[in-house]
C-alpha cells in the first residue's frame, strides 16, 4: 500500500523494489529518469532507424546462412494495421527504429519457444502479444496491484522470457530497460534499440559455427 508517496508492506514497514541501474537512488517512477533524459530529437530517431535497417539485414543475413529453419518460423512482417493497434494503445507513435523490427518480422508464434536473443533466451514478441501485454500492465498499474515506478505508459515490452519478465523500450528516450516482474524492478540494460540489436548480431556472427548458441565461457 502507499503512503505519503511510499510503498509500505502490509506491517506498515517500508517496501524497498530496489532501484534503477541508472541512477544511484531510489525513485519513484519513470519520470524521474525522463527529466534527467531529454526526448530524442528528430535527427536520432533517423540516425538510429537507418542503423536499425543495416542491423536487421545483417541478422536476417546470418538466419538465412545459419539457422533458416529459425527465420522461417518467424511471424510474417506486422502490417501497417497491427503497429497502428499498438500506437492506439499507447496513444503515441512508436519510433521509426522499432518499427523497423516490427516490418521484419512480427515476432514468434505463440506455441514457437526457441530463444530469439542468443544469451538472456528472451523471445520476440509480436504486436499481438505486446498489445496483450500493455493492457495486462496497465491493468496491474492502474490498480496498484505493482509499485508505482515499475511501470510507465511509454514503455513496450518486446521480448520476453516467458515467465513474466520483458525487455521494454522507452519510446521517449529510447532506453531499453529490463523489468523483472518478482522484485519489480526496472533495469537499463542498453541506452539505445540499435545498441541492443548490435550485440546480439555480433555474438551471432563471432559465433556462426556454433549456430544459435553462445558459451560465455568461451575466450
Amino acid at each position: 500500500m502507499a503512503k505519503d508517496g511510499k510503498e509500505f508492506d502490509i506491517d506498515g514497514e517500508p517496501q524497498n523494489y530496489g532501484a534503477f541501474s541508472i541512477l544511484n537512488r531510489p525513485i519513484q517512477t519513470i519520470a524521474d529518469v525522463d527529466r534527467l533524459i531529454a526526448p530524442q530529437s528528430a535527427a536520432i530517431i533517423a540516425s538510429q532507424t537507418i542503423a536499425m535497417q543495416t542491423l536487421v539485414a545483417r541478422l536476417d543475413s546470418w538466419l538465412k546462412k545459419y539457422r533458416r529453419d529459425f527465420l522461417i518460423a518467424l511471424e510474417p512482417p506486422a502490417s501497417e494495421d497491427e503497429i497502428a493497434a499498438i500506437e492506439k494503445k499507447l496513444g503515441s507513435q512508436l519510433p521509426d527504429y522499432f518499427k523497423v523490427l516490427l516490418r521484419w518480422h512480427n515476432g514468434q508464434a505463440n506455441d514457437f519457444y526457441d530463444s530469439f536473443h542468443p544469451i538472456t533466451g528472451e523471445m520476440m514478441m509480436g504486436t499481438q502479444r505486446i498489445c496483450y501485454t500493455l493492457n495486462y500492465m496497465v491493468e496491474l498499474h492502474l490498480s496498484g496491484d505493482i509499485p508505482k515506478f515499475s511501470w510507465n505508459a511509454q514503455l513496450v515490452p518486446f521480448m520476453t522470457d516467458g515467465g513474466g519478465n520483458e525487455s521494454c523500450l522507452d519510446i521517449k528516450t529510447g532506453i531499453i530497460y529490463y523489468r523483472n516482474h518478482e522484485i519489480c524492478e526496472l533495469e537499463k540494460i542498453h541506452a539505445s534499440l540499435p545498441l541492443w540489436l548490435t550485440e546480439i548480431v555480433e555474438i551471432l556472427e563471432g559465433n556462426a559455427e556454433k549456430g544459435w548458441t553462445f558459451d560465455e565461457s568461451d575466450d
